[in-house]
């Protein structure tokens, strides 16, 4: 009779681990998910900053015609809204050049609006910077290619005061720099009547429609781009709140 083979495989060891190698694995483990967290907690705070800013666009720049020229670039996709994680001027001065270089390598971006939410909050800081931002223009030799117009939470016009209403046309949820193709505006302004009248107009309207109401359509931007994103989640209303609607309306008239 065949004698049976048997194989015996070598006890394992026990397992030992020291306290310090187990808690060193421990600490890693923690600062990956740490970072992890990090990460998604700042990506979504992104898309809430981007999201806000769409919904201005969309309600103040478009749907209260201050820009005429905005509504076909919005609606083609041709518009880039990126947020820049700049702490400091220098940072977003990299951001600002980036985004440069970035335009006149795709012809398919006609326009971006960089926002910056963690810098030059208050509106004399960024103001002064906006001298920093024409000087790499002219370094970059791209002054009279691109055009950088400037929006801010306080953002005032020389001659008014910070309650006038006239500010909120310039008024956006967070600092932004708006880059633009000087020849495409060169292009639209020729094929629109009367363009020197549009300041003109907006002055009039945001006046008509008053501090207080502009300020809760502001604030509806803010309010409804922070509604939790998923497939159960209520989608953000792109229109103006019905009562800056119907108050516009009736000041138009």
């Amino acid at each position: 009779r065949p004698v049976a083979i048997r194989y015996h495989s070598p006890k394992p060891a026990p397992l030992r681990y020291s306290g310090r190698r187990v808690w060193a694995w421990f600490e890693r483990a923690t600062v990956a998910e740490s970072q992890v967290a990090l990460l998604e907690t700042d990506r979504r705070l992104s898309e809430i900053v981007i999201e806000t800013v769409r919904l201005w666009v969309q309600r103040l720049v478009v749907d209260l015609n201050l820009c005429p020229f905005a509504k076909r670039e919005l609606v083609k996709n041709r518009v880039r809204f990126v947020v820049s994680d700049a702490q400091s001027e220098e940072q977003l001065l990299l951001a600002l050049q980036t985004e440069l270089e970035r335009l006149e390598r795709d012809a398919s971006i006609e326009t971006t609006l960089l926002i910056h939410p963690h810098v030059l909050q208050h509106f004399y800081d960024y103001n002064q910077f906006l001298d920093s931002a024409d000087r790499l223009l002219v370094q970059m030799q791209l002054d009279g290619v691109y055009q950088i117009a400037s929006f801010h939470p306080q953002y005032q016009f020389a001659g008014t005061a910070p309650d006038d209403a006239e500010n909120y046309s310039n008024r956006s949820p967070h600092p932004l720099l708006h880059l633009l193709r000087e020849d495409s505006l060169e292009r639209a302004i020729a094929g629109y009547p009367d363009v020197e009248q549009i300041p003109i107009r907006n002055i009039a309207l945001m006046n008509a429609t008053g501090k207080q109401a502009m300020q809760i359509l502001l604030e509806s931007c803010l309010i409804d781009a922070k509604i939790p994103a998923g497939p159960d989640a209520t989608p953000a209303r792109t229109e103006c709140p019905r009562a800056i609607t119907d108050h516009n309306t009736g000041a138009n008239q």
